[in-house]
């Protein structure tokens, strides 16, 4: 059984040969293992998926998820040299600024208006249209925004050529056989980045909960254009990621008043234009809110943190939405995985998956 059955079968409830095993690994660890070279992985395209390829295939995992879109080729032309930096590397652009790429995290900008990012946020991703308007302005107060300032995406003709390039190129080389999953965001993490602090926008939920719900439908419009035009490649599942939308940010009402009914419309139009599996990533402590993002219509959740890192028990999660979604996660990297011995390791595991594998709509050890 290929990883992409043994995925499909546990994302839509049906029985695998056994239980998949997948992890979207941290950008640092794949660049630091795979062995490429900084402006390959960084700021290429071949090269950033290449790695994930050669990572998940060192690991046995059966599928991978590609977390940002394809990098301008014209970003490399700016290169003004590259030089080794202590055990990482340093940038030369041709305007000046200078970037930091250290061995085994993202790269560290020392100017504030750098030449390029290399993970496209959705202002990025909007292509020639959005780059001839003015950049938008990040006040710190919401009475400052106007809504009618996000432009808005007409659909997947507004995006750059190189958007999927990364997608594309490992659904060419692993699509046949691994479970490949694409990836948007949600108009909350949208909202939050138009913000010089997250603490200033989530003042604005309080503040003018219309302005905000007016700039969050607009930011919704352009996240259903990304996440359609994912549809159109033969992706396996779609996940969406919603970082910001447990407890630590927002309670139980604001999450149903400013999150669900904008994450139910986004996963209703994927759900129209592809019938693939879809599910949420969301980090840390939801346990006092599973049922309510069931109700945004998803197939499955993702990380379902444990206590203390999160706040879900997967027995308890099991009872309680094991019957409507597919289950993907439940370790804690940080308290339970990192700095274990092996023996101790698996004992987590077997302790996890032989809660998981009885979930009715499906388990993915992640």
């Amino acid at each position: 059984m290929t990883g992409k059955t043994r995925m499909g079968l546990a994302m839509r409830g049906e029985r695998p040969d056994r239980v998949p095993v997948m992890c979207q690994l941290a950008l640092g660890h794949i660049y630091k293992h795979a062995g490429m070279d900084p402006i390959e992985f960084w700021y290429g395209n071949d090269g950033f998926a290449e790695a994930h390829i050669l990572m998940a295939e060192r690991y046995g995992f059966d599928g991978t998820l590609l977390p940002k879109g394809g990098c301008d080729p014209a970003v490399r032309q700016r290169i003004l040299r590259v030089e080794q930096h202590g055990d990482g590397h340093l940038v030369h652009w041709r305007d000046g600024s200078r970037t930091v790429i250290p061995a085994d995290d993202y790269p560290i900008h020392e100017d504030a208006t750098p030449p390029a990012s290399p993970v496209l946020h959705l202002k990025q991703e909007r292509g020639k249209r959005y780059k001839s308007k003015q950049k938008p302005v990040r006040p710190a107060d919401i009475v400052a925004f106007d809504p009618e300032m996000i432009p808005l995406l007409d659909g997947p003709s507004d995006l750059p050529d190189y958007h999927f390039a990364v997608l594309d190129y490992v659904l060419r080389r692993k699509g046949d056989t691994w479970s490949v999953h694409g990836e948007t965001g949600t108009a909350l993490g949208q909202f939050l980045r138009l913000f010089d602090s997250y603490g200033d926008a989530l003042m604005g939920l309080l503040d003018d909960p219309g302005r905000t719900l007016a700039l969050m439908e607009r930011l919704n419009q352009n996240v259903k254009v990304l996440a359609l035009a994912q549809c159109t490649r033969p992706i396996a599942a779609l996940k969406f990621s919603s970082a910001f939308a447990g407890a630590g940010f927002l309670s139980p009402e604001l999450y149903e008043r400013f999150v669900l009914p904008f994450d139910k419309e986004l996963i209703a139009a994927a759900h129209a234009a592809r019938d693939i599996p879809c599910y949420m990533h969301t980090c840390g402590a939801i346990g006092d809110r599973l049922e309510l993002m069931a109700e945004t219509g998803i197939d499955g959740l993702e990380c379902l943190d444990p206590p203390p890192l999160g706040t879900v028990d997967l027995a308890d999660a099991v009872r309680r939405i094991g019957h409507r979604l597919f289950i993907k996660g439940n370790l804690d990297s940080v308290n339970e995985l990192s700095g274990k011995r092996p023996d101790e390791i698996r004992d987590i595991i077997r302790r996890r998956l032989a809660i998981g594998m009885h979930n009715p709509r499906g388990y993915i050890l992640s």
